[in-house]
């Protein structure tokens, strides 16, 4: 290897002897070769073999860290489940072993109990399957599933949801579009369950360029410290570690600004790339 003209030059040297007539070696002769183009070939296929093989490194880690975040969010539906709907029908079986038939007017009062739990259970039984895919996403997008969620969310809860949209219509491929829907599902199941707030107010913006999607409330809020930490612990209800991941798989970025008394908002921004505008 020289330095010529600023430039590194890879040379490859080669001596050879020369001999006269009875075999006595005369002379040296060294030829070279110019192989700076083959050593910067081999340089290339060795930076496309490292960043091939750091890829395949990044991709099987998220890989598995989003069948944590799957195996994390098949928990969190099992505690809806068994803390939820199984706690309830279990009340419902006691109530209805208490009725005495006998006495006429506690057994009225005991059936009308029964009649408001029953209603209850159906509501809890329809989140959590609603919870689990709406239909709806993979035939008409996100920004209807969000609608439809939305609305039906709406109906078994006192708190006010809204939601508005804006820009196009754009199609995503069906597993970015899924991963997004779960991280605002997330973002608006934890405003319910936690921020004791009035209203929640959902907003999608969508552009050739990004899509952003904005979940925000002014209820009480909580420590910004939870979010740096990233917690998996499902009893949290925050679901913070599964959001996180998704973002990383669409490749968006996603940011949780909040303070104890002053709400919270979740941004979700996501790039178009490979988006298809529907007409």
């Amino acid at each position: 290897m020289i330095l010529l003209d600023g430039k590194i030059v890879w040379q490859h040297w080669a001596d050879y002897a020369i001999y006269n007539k009875v075999g006595v070696i005369e002379q040296f002769q060294a030829i070279g070769k110019d192989i700076t183009e083959r050593k910067q070939s081999d340089e290339a296929l060795r930076k496309s073999r490292e960043e091939l093989r750091k890829s395949y490194a990044y991709i099987s880690n998220l890989a598995g860290r989003l069948l944590k975040a799957q195996e994390e969010e098949r928990k969190r539906i099992a505690m809806d489940i068994h803390d939820g709907i199984g706690q309830m029908l279990t009340s419902l079986k006691f109530q209805i072993e208490s009725i005495n038939l006998k006495d006429t007017e506690k057994a009225q009062t005991k059936i009308s109990e029964v009649d408001i739990l029953i209603k209850q259970i159906i509501k809890e039984v329809r989140k959590v399957t609603f919870n689990l895919k709406p239909t709806v996403l993979g035939d008409y997008g996100l920004q209807a599933a969000l609608n439809v969620f939305i609305q039906e969310i709406g109906k078994l809860i006192d708190i006010k949801l809204t939601y508005k949209t804006e820009g196009e219509l754009y199609r995503l491929p069906q597993k970015i579009e899924n991963n997004i829907f779960r991280i605002i599902q997330e973002a608006i199941n934890n405003a319910i369950k936690y921020s004791e707030a009035e209203i929640i107010e959902v907003f999608l913006r969508q552009s050739e360029n990004d899509l952003t999607i904005m979940v925000k409330d002014a209820g009480k809020g909580f420590d910004p410290k939870i979010v740096e930490a990233r917690s998996v612990n499902i009893e949290s209800g925050r679901g913070f570690f599964n959001m996180y991941e998704r973002t990383e798989y669409v490749n968006g970025r996603l940011e949780i600004i909040s303070d104890p008394g002053k709400g919270t908002t979740v941004q979700l921004t996501v790039p178009m790339r490979n988006a298809v505008l529907v007409d």
